[in-house]
């Protein structure tokens, strides 16, 4: 049984399409919502060589409508999986059928790159006539804008992951550099388990990275610090304490050189 693919005749009578449109245009156009590889819900994958073959243009020319209708914000090509994702198709295709939106629904789930669903159906999507027959599918993809505040938070995260593992290396690095430990010189921890106690002193006691960093190389040249804090538990343990006896300490004394600064007793309530 042969596929078809409805078009409403208002395609001629849209604005944009006779104003904004080429010939050339509107060929594209009509094209990428009649060809052989489309599916239901408005995402397919199709590469430059096949749309050259079935039109009869060249590579290059393809390449060319492409970029040009993404910059209409007609379409979005990925070109990485060779998918295009076309904006208006739910406007020209998309109904209340049950069967239509059962079966786009699979298709979605189908789609290799995401961000071609999140185009698909932006915040704008909620004022379309079409949107109230589809909210069964908002599980599926995500509302614009959402992809990237994940991205920017996964970049922040792996930029925090990243300080992490960098100032507890700092720190064991200063600590066998000062102390030598004969503990670790036998057997070195597994700075893995550090990680958490370094994250949490930047993420849940608002300690700035900038703040650590001094602090772990003021503490293991202390005298008094340097044989307490052997880890990052005990770091984050006495940090508080820690900083109060720096800040009273004379601004020549804050960054202190272990030869030169006097022995300190262990401050009041100190626990280990």
């Amino acid at each position: 049984m042969g596929i078809y693919r409805s078009v409403q005749c208002s395609y001629w009578e849209d604005p944009e399409i006779i104003d904004d449109f080429t010939p050339e245009d509107r060929y594209f156009y009509l094209y990428l919502f009649t060809n052989p590889h489309t599916t239901q819900c408005g995402i397919y994958q199709i590469s430059i060589r096949q749309m050259a073959l079935e039109l009869g243009y060249s590579n290059d020319a393809v390449h060319s409508l492409i970029k040009r209708f993404e910059e209409k914000g007609k379409i979005k090509y990925s070109w990485d999986t060779k998918e295009i994702a076309i904006k208006n198709w739910p406007k020209y295709n998309y109904n209340s059928s049950p069967a239509l939106l059962s079966c786009v629904k699979k298709e979605l789930q189908l789609v290799k790159d995401t961000e071609l669903i999140s185009y698909l159906f932006d915040d704008q999507s909620r004022e379309r006539p079409w949107w109230g027959s589809i909210e069964g599918l908002q599980g599926v993809y995500r509302p614009s804008g959402e992809k990237e505040k994940e991205k920017e938070k996964e970049k922040e995260t792996q930029e925090q992951s990243a300080d992490v593992i960098r100032l507890t290396n700092l720190l064991y690095q200063q600590i066998m550099k000062n102390m030598n430990p004969t503990q670790y010189r036998n057997k070195p921890p597994s700075l893995k388990k550090w990680y958490p106690y370094i994250e949490k002193l930047h993420r849940i006691d608002g300690v700035p990275i900038a703040d650590i960093e001094s602090m772990i190389y003021w503490c293991t040249i202390h005298d008094f610090w340097a044989q307490n804090i052997l880890s990052a538990k005990n770091l984050r343990k006495h940090y508080q304490k820690m900083e109060v006896q720096k800040r009273k300490m004379p601004p020549d004394q804050k960054k202190p050189a272990k030869s030169s600064i006097p022995v300190f007793k262990a401050p009041e309530g100190y626990r280990d």
